[in-house]
């Protein structure tokens, strides 16, 4: 009798086994990996903006806003920066880019799957790199796992940002 090759079926179900074992322990982890590193992602880019934006403030000694837009060129007049943002040289420090005076800096696309809020339409600093009184407040950042995993930054009038984990609830 020819010698036979292959596996035998009790082989196949304890490899199957095994490999079922190892996937449903690994799998759940990573989704969290995932959100984790998209999420601080997100974060780090919306800190990374509102430094650049109070970078340039104080280097061109002109107001600098940020705000969320759609379109790369004007401000949506919301408050969910989750469409995008742009910083913007702003003359007349309205928080909206007018016509040929303001000069827009930077574009940032838009995050997905993420939800940011902020309690303000934009976030202007001032020449001095100081954040305008009416535009400070709290960036919340949720994903499809919610408040309990959420991260914010807090901006203060001095104009710099500080991120930490979500104390309140989640951008509607």
């Amino acid at each position: 009798m020819p010698e036979q090759r292959g596996f035998t079926l009790i082989e196949l179900l304890v490899t199957f086994t095994v490999l079922a074992i190892i996937l449903g322990i690994g799998v759940p982890g990573l989704r969290d990996f995932i959100f984790n590193n998209r999420q601080v992602s997100a974060l780090n880019e919306m800190v990374a903006s509102l430094q650049y934006g109070r970078t340039e403030a104080i280097a061109r000694n002109n107001t600098v806003s940020l705000c969320p837009s759609t379109n790369g060129t004007s401000c949506t007049g919301a408050s969910t920066w989750d469409v995008g943002w742009i910083i913007f040289s702003d003359s007349d420090a309205d928080g909206t880019v007018d016509g040929v005076t303001d000069t827009v800096l930077r574009v940032v696309e838009g995050l997905d799957n993420l939800d940011l809020g902020f309690d303000n339409n934009a976030v202007t600093y001032r020449r001095n790199g100081r954040a305008q009184a009416g535009t400070i407040g709290t960036f919340r950042l949720c994903d499809a796992r919610g408040a309990a995993k959420g991260k914010q930054i807090i901006m203060d009038l001095a104009g710099r940002p500080r991120a930490e984990k979500l104390t309140g609830s989640c951008p509607t």
